[in-house]
């Protein structure tokens, strides 16, 4: 997050759900973050987010969040 901060990153960010809480805390709102695990999520943003989380399948799972949601950063 200090790196974040440092390069001024901004933008939409597909991240690791059990991370979401401390995200929002520490980026919110320069950063809007895509999953918080602690809420729900439709069926269409499970599967981005499942697929995220496999190496094989993240690439695609990266390109559809970008599409559908203007996610910038993962």
């Amino acid at each position: 997050m200090a790196f974040m901060r440092e390069a001024q990153i901004e933008g939409p960010v597909l991240n690791d759900g059990r991370w979401g809480g401390y995200l929002i805390w520490t980026v919110w709102p320069r950063s809007q973050i895509f999953v918080d695990s602690r809420h729900h999520l439709d069926a269409e943003m499970w599967r981005v987010f499942l697929a995220s989380q496999s190496p094989h399948l993240r690439p695609g799972a990266m390109d559809h969040a970008f599409r559908r949601w203007g996610v910038e950063l993962a």
